[in-house]
């Protein structure tokens, strides 16, 4: 079974590439929240940015 995904080679690739992708998505993930408390905390256009982020995600989860 290993042998049909390229020998171990191509199984620790695909190890690497799975992990590389949870890592970017938690630090976008992190940004993100960044982005919300730093727009609370200003509290000049919170309500606003905040609105902006929530609906961009509803938007990428429609695509």
């Amino acid at each position: 079974m290993v042998m049909g995904v390229g020998g171990r080679r191509g199984l620790i690739v695909i190890v690497i590439a799975i992990a590389g992708f949870l890592v970017i998505a938690v630090v976008v993930i992190a940004m993100w929240v960044a982005g919300i408390i730093m727009a609370i905390e200003t509290n000049q256009t919170g309500v606003a940015r905040i609105t902006a982020l929530i609906g961009g995600i509803t938007t990428v989860g429609r695509r």
